[in-house]
């Protein structure tokens, strides 16, 4: 008697969810990492604002404790800020770069890879840059923050998928990707060092190399 084909093999969780992901819209998935950033950088404005009219530490200790990389929170076994902390940011001017870099940059990147790929990309890349910072820092004093990162190893994964095509330079001058993103490992690798500026530039080194080795 004739006999009925095999069924298919059972997918993985993982696998049926990664295909989840890729059905996403492009468009949703940066909206979303970008309004994620958006509400964290609130709430560290809320923070803020209570602490300078209330004298109140609670929400900005909160924020300290579960949205930024530090030795201190290492050793609490806090370790979801290396995650974390690429979706927070404390100034406008920082949320505003690394947004529009995120935006100008993430589709291109989701057209070839797919939606779950990027978002390890962004994720790994924040966490990457959360390590490499806080191995770089030692055991001192202080905190780091920012998506910048994670963009960071986005740009560099575009930068090589994407060699030849230009960036506007403050909106005006145009250069190739691969030398845009040359030119700010420089910089980093200067300011690491060097020690100079007040940027976590082992957190975009970091970034970066992490963008490089997911190529």
């Amino acid at each position: 008697p004739p006999r009925s084909p095999p069924p298919p093999p059972k997918q993985s969780w993982w696998k049926r969810f990664t295909q989840r992901l890729d059905r996403l819209p492009q468009n949703y998935v940066t909206g979303g990492i970008i309004g994620l950033n958006v509400l964290v950088w609130m709430q560290w404005k809320v923070g803020w604002q209570n602490f300078s009219r209330f004298k109140d530490e609670q929400p900005l200790r909160f924020l300290f404790e579960n949205f930024a990389t530090s030795w201190e929170n290492y050793r609490a076994g806090r370790w979801w800020t290396l995650i974390t902390a690429a979706f927070s940011q404390m100034e406008e001017g920082h949320l505003l770069i690394n947004c529009l870099s995120l935006w100008f940059t993430a589709d291109a990147v989701m057209s070839v890879i797919g939606v779950s790929r990027f978002m390890g990309v962004y994720l790994l890349g924040g966490v990457a840059s959360s390590i490499v910072s806080i191995w770089w820092r030692g055991d001192k004093q202080g905190h780091s923050l920012g998506a910048s990162g994670a963009v960071y190893a986005c740009l560099s994964l575009f930068g090589l998928m994407f060699p030849t095509t230009k960036f506007l330079i403050f909106f005006v001058l145009p250069v190739p990707a691969w030398a845009c993103i040359g030119g700010i490992l420089a910089w980093d690798l200067w300011g690491m060092f060097s020690k100079q500026g007040g940027s976590d530039n082992a957190g975009h080194v970091g970034g970066i190399l992490a963008g490089a080795a997911m190529y």
